[in-house]
């Protein structure tokens, strides 16, 4: 395997791992400080309903774009904090 694609497969991993970590947590947290059970399902279903369209908005952004390595690179660097 290429070192670049090491690298971008170790950014995926642990950037995903940090949140499959954190998102099982964020009912109780929202449950403790008062939020409702409706307003705590409507909360965590709009990461649902986002994730939904992104998908399909960004394979129209890389399919419509010229240089797809630096589309990659630039979403890399992004997520980066």
């Amino acid at each position: 395997m290429k070192r670049s694609y090491v690298g971008f497969s170790l950014l995926y991993t642990f950037s995903f791992m940090a949140l499959g970590s954190f998102m099982p947590l964020i009912g109780q947290y929202l449950a403790f400080i008062g939020f409702s059970g409706t307003q705590i399902g409507t909360i965590t279903a709009a990461g649902t309903c986002v994730a939904i369209f992104a998908g399909a908005f960004w394979g129209k952004v890389y399919d419509g774009s010229k240089n797809k390595y630096l589309l990659i690179i630039c979403c890399c660097v992004w997520l980066l904090p």
